[in-house]
């Protein structure tokens, strides 16, 4: 018996989430009732989470393995996690890079288009031809299995599976955040295209109580750059920040989100005491549904020119400190 069984009749929306992720070329595939969710991990210090939820699908069967499957190590999730936690699941390890091109195959233009409005409809992003695509999954072993049918042709990709690879935990503390800001997502896109320019190593992000209440600065070969942003809900549609809060991160990883930024609507940017920061990316796929997609990050101790042995050496005890939550 098929464990996944699923038809789309619009595919647009599963290759626009999916390729916002797409920066690695294998990803972490885990199903169940509720949908499929997609991660891929970075460098161990990046963690990337797409979730396709089954309301995406015109058709989604799916029937739980009969054996139980291998504890999750796919870290936490988005809203539906604690759900999905409880359920039981397939998962397996896939080529990201492999299933976007399948994905590609099944549109008439799959090439990325500039914004052109601070809201982009995924349905306007690109061109398909009409059909349907379904999603096939036996279970462990097995292949997963894509075919579009088009006018009665039948197009065939067989994706191979491999063991469930395991990825690091980036999840925020519990016991409340230290910082939660949600702001038009183009704002932020622009904000890191102009901090771009000073080729900077890390980008150093600051929430304060107090005014500057959010900055983004950068420091790199050719200058320095600040953005400043004031607690107005015309700009921070929502600000929480008790005190103040400074941490700063690889430029290279905050960069790999630069799709899910022209993408969404709606960015919310937390952060724990750790400085463990979370973005999580509203994206609108069409007929009034909206997708997440989660990229979290852990914080450089400092400057990766002033690093040496010793600070390596701490850096590894702050991942410990991390994994052992």
């Amino acid at each position: 018996m098929r464990v996944l069984n699923c038809v789309s009749t619009n595919i647009t929306p599963l290759l626009t989430v999916l390729r916002s992720i797409g920066f690695m070329p294998r990803a972490l595939v885990r199903i169940s009732s509720s949908g499929m969710k997609f991660s891929v991990e970075n460098s161990r210090a990046q963690q990337a989470l797409a979730f396709l939820d089954k309301t995406m699908f015109s058709t989604y069967e799916y029937v739980p393995p009969i054996a139980t499957s291998r504890p999750s190590t796919a870290g936490s999730s988005l809203s539906q996690e604690d759900e999905e936690v409880r359920q039981p699941h397939a998962q397996f390890t896939i080529s990201l890079s492999a299933m976007l091109e399948c994905l590609q195959i099944f549109s008439a233009d799959a090439r990325d288009r500039p914004r052109v409005a601070p809201q982009v409809n995924a349905t306007d992003a690109m061109i398909l031809r009409s059909g349907t695509c379904r999603m096939v999954y036996e279970g462990e072993g097995s292949s997963f299995i894509l075919m579009m049918e088009e006018g009665g042709v039948v197009t065939t990709c067989e994706l191979t599976t491999y063991e469930p690879e395991e990825q690091l935990d980036i999840s925020l503390a519990e016991g409340g955040l230290a910082q939660k800001i949600i702001m038009k997502a183009e704002w932020l896109h622009d904000a890191i295209q102009e901090l771009e320019t000073t080729s900077p190593e890390v980008i150093t992000i600051r929430s304060s109580p107090r005014r500057p209440h959010f900055r983004l600065s950068s420091r790199g070969s050719l200058g320095s750059t600040e953005m400043d942003y004031p607690n107005d809900r015309t700009v921070l549609e929502t600000f929480i920040c008790p005190e103040l809060i400074e941490n700063s991160y690889r430029f290279t990883m905050i960069r790999h989100a630069i799709k899910a930024m022209s993408l969404a609507t709606k960015v919310s940017v937390r952060a724990d005491e750790d400085g463990v920061m979370s973005m999580q990316f509203m994206i609108d796929v069409g007929e009034g549904h909206f997708s997440f997609v989660d990229f979290r990050f852990l914080p450089e101790l400092e400057d990766e020119n002033e690093r040496g042995n010793e600070s390596t050496q701490l850096y590894l005890v702050y991942l410990a400190m991390i994994l052992s939550r």
